[in-house]
């Protein structure tokens, strides 16, 4: 009888641990959660990825601009030199912008995913503004606020007519 109720104390005992690390590794993943979605890392993450390609986008189009400059330098004081239309480096320009909009639109799904996935409340999605939603709540009631004194005044004109 003895070992029945130590054998039952030490069950709950276990139920009882198991029970704190279940609830403490859940805690842990919705802090581990609030920390992926919160503005500061996404925004950081969102800003070295789209700035390292938007750099190379950059460097394209200057190379671009100087390949263009080098070009009508040579057409207008090198009468001696041929014209080479390669020193005109479209082909890099047009590679990183269609690199810049891709990355963009990657950048701009996998966001969308996010939000769709792992925010479940609105107000945890990426982007979200609680000053825009009250605004756009305070104009949709001002619309409302509107359209009864119309009424009213309607109703005040008839009645005294």
């Amino acid at each position: 009888m003895k070992y029945k109720t130590e054998l039952g104390a030490t069950i709950k005992d276990v139920n009882r641990q198991t029970n704190k690390v279940f609830s403490k590794s859940f805690y842990k993943m919705q802090e581990f959660k609030k920390f992926l979605l919160s503005g500061s890392l996404l925004g950081t993450a969102i800003g070295v990825v789209i700035g390292a390609s938007f750099s190379g986008f950059v460097k394209a189009f200057v190379s671009l601009i100087f390949g263009i400059f080098s070009f009508l330098t040579t057409a207008i004081f090198g009468k001696q030199h041929e014209m080479k239309w390669h020193i005109i480096p479209l082909e890099e320009f047009l590679q990183s912008l269609g690199s810049l909009l891709l990355i963009a639109g990657a950048v701009f799904f996998f966001l969308q995913l996010v939000n769709n996935i792992l925010a479940k409340d609105k107000t945890e999605r990426f982007g979200y503004d609680a000053r825009l939603e009250e605004i756009s709540q305070l104009h949709q009631e001002q619309k409302e606020t509107n359209a009864l004194l119309k009424q009213l005044i309607e109703q005040n004109q008839t009645k005294g007519d």
